[in-house]
């Protein structure tokens, strides 16, 4: 068949991708080389081949496809030589923990959300990769809490990359917790304050008090400390941001967290 009849065959054509998406051939130049439009809500024009095409198989990069809400883009890989990259399994770990049929079964997630400009996999990877620890980012989380104390929306101005020992510093679970303050355990007539030392899980026992009172604030006054002594160390070491050292300084527990 000549490329003339080729191209009256193949221009116009419309039909579905695997996804769902009506999809257009705007342009034939070849079989291996068209133009493909897609209409909105996730508009974008891509250049691809006629047999993919007809198997449904071009993918829309604008349409949500990562845990149901993201957009993995087509600016940035998300493989390289086959190993998903760490920015974008750090994107699918945050998404998960805002999606309700992926969601962690950590109640500490329960109201968690990502803003819309997270949503498309480019923006968090913009982001990700501008921070000015980025050359540790194999080893680091994201962590959304540090910088805003009880924050519940992943966004740039409120998350920040640390290592997984300071990460692993600020989580509670106050379903897990009891009916005591964070810190505190009851051991028949009395109370012990205690603290997690970080990626270790080692407990640093603080001491035996009376009240749940007196021993949470021994608790706040060890933890706090410690906090600080590992913002001290951390931040010399580069591998958290002066934003993050600060927010760690300045950091206070209440006996409600």
């Amino acid at each position: 068949m000549s490329m003339r009849n080729m191209r009256d065959k193949y221009l116009g054509l419309t039909r579905k991708n695997n996804q769902g998406y009506e999809m257009t051939i705007i342009e034939y130049n070849s079989c291996d080389d068209i133009l493909v439009e897609f209409k909105e809500p996730y508009h974008c024009i891509l250049n691809a081949c006629t047999g993919n095409f007809i198997r449904g198989g071009i993918k829309n990069p604008n349409a949500p496809s990562v845990i149901g809400i993201g957009i993995s883009g087509e600016r940035y890989p998300v493989r390289i030589d086959g190993k998903i990259t760490v920015e974008y399994q750090t994107c699918v770990n945050m998404l998960k923990r805002c999606n309700d049929s992926s969601r962690p079964r950590n109640h500490s997630y329960a109201d968690v959300s990502v803003c819309n400009e997270w949503l498309y996999y480019d923006n968090f990877y913009e982001w990700y990769t501008s921070q000015p620890n980025y050359q540790t980012a194999e080893k680091m989380c994201l962590d959304k809490d540090i910088l805003v104390k009880g924050n519940k929306i992943y966004e740039p101005n409120k998350c920040t990359l640390v290592p997984a020992n300071v990460n692993l510093l600020f989580l509670m679970n106050k379903s897990r917790r009891g009916k005591y303050p964070t810190g505190v355990i009851k051991h028949k007539n009395v109370f012990l304050a205690r603290y997690n030392q970080g990626v270790s899980g080692n407990q640093k026992h603080i001491g035996v008090y009376n009240t749940p009172e007196e021993a949470f604030l021994a608790y706040k006054t060890h933890k706090e400390n410690f906090i600080k002594q590992v913002a001290k160390q951390e931040y010399n070491k580069g591998t958290i941001t002066y934003q993050c050292y600060q927010a760690m300084m300045n950091y206070q527990i209440n006996i409600t967290d």
